[in-house]
């Protein structure tokens, strides 16, 4: 996962890109990275019309806080963007 924010509004945006060489193409490894990411986040993500990555929004970024040991490097990131 690569969260960034997108310059002229701020918001905070992320992705993960698929892999063609993954078992069963882009569309099986879109299926696990978005099993995978609602399981983490409690939020499901959305898939790019290409079918290229997986994006995500700050709602997945604040969902990853309810780990503990992610708290401080989310929190972390956020001051310093």
């Amino acid at each position: 996962m690569t969260f960034y924010r997108y310059s002229k509004t701020n918001a905070v945006l992320g992705y993960t890109i698929l892999s063609v060489k993954a078992p069963g193409g882009r569309d099986e490894d879109a299926k696990r990275i978005k099993a995978l990411v609602k399981v983490l986040t409690g939020e499901e993500p959305n898939i790019d019309n290409n079918h290229e990555r997986v994006e995500y929004t700050r709602r997945h970024l604040e969902g990853l806080k309810r780990y503990a040991e992610l708290v401080a490097i989310v929190e972390g990131w956020e001051k310093s963007a």
